[in-house]
């Protein structure tokens, strides 16, 4: 059992599949856990009475202890005693489809605790659970006459028939998570950098849809089933190419049917649920952008970079020395000197900016601006937070530039070069004006030269809460501001419109 509560304590009782819908019936049970005390358990174990040879369901119903003698007697006592927990009148359960694996146990089936053997035909069964993260090494769990300290000393010897559990306490150590980075694609495919999956499942790709309540009609793009585990550089085929460079997200999903086949849109959500850590779902957005505009932006690249070379000659007169013979000759040689400057010009804007965790102040790791100005941030509604100072024509790297406004949390953010239009070296770039100076620097579509990151603030943003399969949405997130159109910063608002964050997580 992945896990269970038991507020009062009680036992795991595991049924096969002839109790149908009587989920508590007195017949039907194939296994009961030992006594469990009152709290939350991780991976608990339940042997079976019988072996299960072929796949099949099997249900899982919590009992309490209604005696208090921590022994199983719900059967015995004929449903008078030890009966089921109940919500809303309904005894809690749960059903599942049980696989049985191919055997790998030894030909006496025997499992060793700590090198305490015990008899043939005995199956040890180890149990892990998690009880309010302490242990008390005094603590001695007793079932069927069994006696085992967390010591692994086995006090009396048991009978073929019983079995002697080990109990353990571990925390889980492995979280879903997802990494989807800022990339350039070619439209058919983008890539998810890491994606871990403790359960096994998808990683599939949302549109801008999914910032607007419409999570399954957002989905443009499925992983293959993937094991339980991490995986790197999982490339994901897009439904439909995309031609323009926009906001994309990568989301983890559970595989809850274990069909290996991604039914959440066929199922409007009902099968394959995403997973969840701390109430939000495991996801993060990125900017994409289409190979066909980096490729218009390199070609541009060829016609802007020039390299100018001037070649100066100059006549220089240098007297030599003179030297006498019998016959007294004086020579005079006249020599030329040719000197090369080469200059070169800066290639066209450009900016990256990666994903960090900043305070009050951001990196952006290279910009370049061909004939000077700024590098300037916005969030995601395209508003103005801050500005670096003026950068004369040149390429920089790890430009630092201040924040005029407090973010916390997770926090889209994107760099964009201005150009120092009016060549004073002050920004003063208005975007609700008609005409301003210090515009941004286009590309050849008349789109600004920006960058995006994903910027991880101190403190916690609020309307970024994830809950059921439900992606958070914003009151900014579709109305960015109106940006004049020779500043071209439209696109831009548009762009970070869509680009709502959403945690990564898991909850089990």
């Amino acid at each position: 059992m992945e896990s269970v509560t038991l507020s009062e304590g009680g036992f795991v009782v595991v049924r096969d599949e002839s109790v149908g819908d009587d989920v508590a019936a007195l017949e039907g049970v194939v296994g009961v856990s030992q006594y469990l005390e009152p709290g939350t358990y991780e991976n608990v174990t339940v042997e079976l009475d019988e072996p299960v040879t072929e796949d099949q369901t099997l249900v899982v119903t919590v009992h309490q202890d209604t005696n208090d003698d921590q022994d199983f007697d719900f059967v015995e006592a004929e449903g008078d005693v030890d009966g089921p927990y109940t919500e809303d009148g309904e005894a809690v359960s749960e059903t599942a489809a049980v696989n049985v694996a191919e055997e790998t146990t030894t030909p006496e089936e025997t499992t060793t605790i700590e090198a305490t053997t015990t008899p043939e035909e005995t199956t040890t069964v180890e149990e892990t659970t998690t009880v309010e993260e302490t242990t008390t090494a005094e603590e001695t769990t007793t079932v069927e006459e069994t006696t085992v300290e967390e010591t692994t000393t086995v006090e009396e010897t048991t009978t073929v028939e019983e079995t002697t559990p080990e109990e353990t306490t571990t925390e889980v150590t492995e979280d879903a998570n997802v990494t989807f980075a800022n990339q350039t694609s070619d439209g058919e495919t983008v890539t998810v950098e890491s994606v871990t999956l403790p359960e096994g499942g998808f990683v599939a790709i949302h549109d801008q849809r999914v910032t607007e309540d419409d999570v399954v009609g957002s989905v443009v793009g499925v992983s293959q089933f993937l094991e339980p585990g991490t995986h790197e550089n999982v490339t994901v085929e897009l439904d439909e190419p995309i031609t323009e460079t926009q906001a994309l997200y990568a989301i983890a999903y559970r595989d809850t049917n274990d069909n290996e086949t991604f039914d959440f849109v066929e199922t409007d959500g009902e099968v394959d649920s995403i997973y969840f850590e701390d109430d939000q779902a495991v996801a993060q957005g990125g900017v994409v952008t289409v190979e066909a505009d980096a490729t218009a932006e390199l070609e541009t690249t060829t016609t802007e970079t020039v390299v100018e070379e001037t070649t100066e000659e100059i006549d220089t007169t240098t007297e030599e020395t003179t030297t006498t013979t019998e016959e007294t000759t004086t020579t005079e040689e006249t020599a030329t000197e040719e000197t090369t400057t080469t200059t070169e010009t800066v290639g066209p804007a450009n900016v990256t900016f990666e994903n960090q965790s900043a305070d009050d102040e951001v990196t952006i790791e290279s910009a370049v601006l061909p004939e000077g100005g700024f590098v300037a941030v916005y969030n995601r509604t395209g508003s103005f937070v801050g500005v670096s100072e003026f950068l004369g024509p040149d390429e920089y790297e790890e430009v630092t530039v201040e924040l005029e406004a407090e973010l916390a949390g997770e926090q889209l953010l994107l760099a964009v070069t201005h150009r120092d239009t009016d060549d004073n070296q002050l920004f003063e770039f208005d975007p609700e004006a008609d005409e301003s100076p210090d515009g941004a620097y286009l590309n050849e579509t008349d789109d600004p030269v920006f960058d995006a990151a994903t910027v991880e603030f101190p403190g916690e943003v609020d309307g970024t809460t994830v809950e059921g399969t439900t992606l958070p949405t914003d009151d900014q997130s579709s109305d960015g501001p109106s940006m004049p159109s020779p500043t071209g910063l439209g696109t831009i608002a548009v762009l970070a419109g869509g680009a709502v964050l959403v945690g990564r997580a898991a909850r089990r």
